[in-house]
């Protein structure tokens, strides 16, 4: 497999060009937009200036078309990087479904939507599963694997090898749930985020320093399951038995979920922004970057020492 394919030249596609591009592999980059394309290398740029010394050959590899037919010829592997919505999904599926042959992985970046969505009735559905990202892909290296029920296992395979080759950290996913596992995951933590700040019992400031200079210490290097194992002297089932009935109270506490006020929501923009401002940020999501970089030399160099 030597040509990738790249579907949607937005921030997830452009990072995914990057993380494919930089382990040596043909990059065709296909969105229908190609006023995009100026703001994708761009990015491209941006970023292989502080990821790599050889920036401009890793840039060689990055090709843009706006021609379907002409990204997919002899790509190995495709990876739909769109819009989310179903319609959407189903579209671009339908459309590279009857350009593909049977030898080529059709894979969606999809953060919700489960393949078997916008799959079924595709003549290669076999070959398609989800590779699911964390934003940015070629900064943070988890990606969940969700296959659909007819999904090949050797499609499943094959991808997961991939992405352990451009250096990836891939899960499989055992079965399709909407959201999969990190963005449940992340949605519980949520959830409890707005609901405390709506509720008025903490500000944005508080309620994110509680998971950056708490949560987040422990679970950058290990997960919630290690992590309550070492928080009981008789390690996971003592912490389970002590804190079951705790848990299962706050649970109860927030029986009658309700969605996010928009109302709300202003206020904690305006508070986001205030605290940018005040740490002299002109570029957040450049700051972000520079940070992620940063953590990601720091777990490989803890992790070769």
């Amino acid at each position: 497999m030597d040509k990738i394919t790249v579907i949607g030249s937005g921030l997830i596609g452009s990072s995914w060009a990057i993380a494919f591009a930089n382990a040596g592999y043909r990059v065709h980059i296909y969105d229908r937009d190609e006023s995009s394309f100026a703001n994708s290398e761009r990015y491209i740029r941006q970023e292989l200036a502080s990821l790599t010394s050889n920036a401009d050959e890793v840039i060689q590899r990055i090709t843009y078309t706006a021609l379907l037919a002409e990204a997919l010829e002899d790509a190995g592997y495709v990876q739909e990087s769109i819009f989310e919505t179903l319609e959407a999904k189903q579209d671009i599926f339908s459309a590279m479904d009857a350009l593909v042959g049977e030898d080529v992985i059709l894979a969606s970046s999809s953060s919700s939507i489960p393949c078997s969505a916008f799959s079924e009735a595709l003549g290669h559905r076999a070959q398609c599963l989800i590779a699911h990202p964390v934003n940015p892909p070629h900064l943070i290296p988890l990606v969940e694997m969700v296959p659909a029920p007819w999904t090949n296992a050797s499609v499943t395979e094959k991808a997961t090898l991939l992405m352990n080759d451009i250096g990836q950290t891939p899960v499989v996913v055992n079965k399709e749930i909407e959201g999969f596992i990190l963005n449940r995951l992340q949605g519980a933590l949520l959830n409890e985020a707005w609901w405390l700040y709506q509720e008025g019992y903490a500000s944005v400031e508080v309620i994110d320093k509680c998971v950056r200079d708490g949560l987040s210490h422990r679970w950058s290097f290990m997960g919630p399951f290690q992590t309550i194992s070492h928080n009981a002297p008789g390690g996971l089932v003592d912490y389970a038995e002590r804190f079951r009935g705790f848990n299962f109270e706050i649970a109860k506490s927030r029986a009658n979920p309700t969605p996010w006020d928009l109302d709300a929501a202003k206020n904690a923009a305006a508070e986001v922004e205030a605290i940018e401002s005040k740490m002299g940020l002109d570029d957040a999501v450049t700051w972000r970057n520079d940070m992620l970089r940063s953590f990601k030399q720091w777990k490989s160099d803890s992790s070769n020492s």
